[in-house]
């Protein structure tokens, strides 16, 4: 249920590889890593008893990640070859994974947003920038679901909404049964005027995927995937 709202357990900190060792380059604020005076430039050379020397980023960042509130030690030191290390303690913590990621205006005049998932108030921030596109000469957009999960069927709703009249049924929601449960309405609104291309790839899960199946059947836009 955690992973379908976007919540991980971690300690609050983006990492980029230097040289062989991983290296904080930006630390959340009220984070674990704020609270253990962890910054950036700091290199992380071991979590837990491992070694993070040559550590790829991913096996890095699977042992930053844990259980709720389980603890984690770190040994750091900053980035310079003398400097001393030191062991911190700390107490991983609910990280949010952003709605979304990379968002870029190319120069064909196409928009491009990357989507992590559909997670609560995440569809306001989609349409959100979809508009934003539109009221450009950008020719059309790119929305990215490719390993988007979530499980807020209300923000399939509002994209959803953007190709659809005011009170169509974009979908049903069915239990095992096959018993309707619930159906979903459109919202009234501007309707996208622009081509939407939406990639999507097998890990496209839960919420995402549902939007990816209303899409694939809307006029205005394409799947690829």
């Amino acid at each position: 249920q955690d992973e379908g709202k976007g919540l991980f357990y971690g300690i609050g900190c983006k990492l980029l590889i230097k040289d062989k060792w991983p290296q904080i380059v930006e630390v959340a604020s009220n984070s674990p890593a704020a609270t253990a005076g962890l910054c950036a430039t700091n290199l992380i050379v071991k979590i837990g008893d491992h070694s993070t020397a040559s550590m790829p980023m991913d096996a890095a960042a699977q042992l930053l990640r844990g259980g709720k509130g389980e603890a984690l030690e770190l040994t750091i030191r900053a980035d310079e070859k003398t400097a001393e290390t030191r062991v911190v303690k700390l107490t991983r913590s609910a990280i949010q994974t952003p709605v979304t990621g990379t968002t870029e205006t190319w120069p064909q005049g196409i928009g491009y947003l990357k989507v992590n998932g559909l997670y609560t108030n995440s569809g306001a921030v989609i349409v959100e920038q979809l508009n934003t596109w539109r009221g450009t000469n950008c020719f059309g957009a790119i929305l990215d679901i490719r390993g988007a999960d979530g499980m807020d069927l209300e923000s399939v709703v509002e994209i959803g909404s953007l190709f659809a009249h005011a009170g169509d049924t974009l979908f049903t929601l069915r239990d095992g049964h096959n018993t309707a449960v619930a159906a979903y309405q459109a919202k009234a609104g501007q309707p996208m005027d622009k081509p939407v291309m939406v990639l999507i790839d097998h890990n496209t899960s839960g919420a995402a995927e549902v939007l990816a199946g209303l899409l694939s059947a809307c006029k205005g836009a394409s799947q690829i995937g």
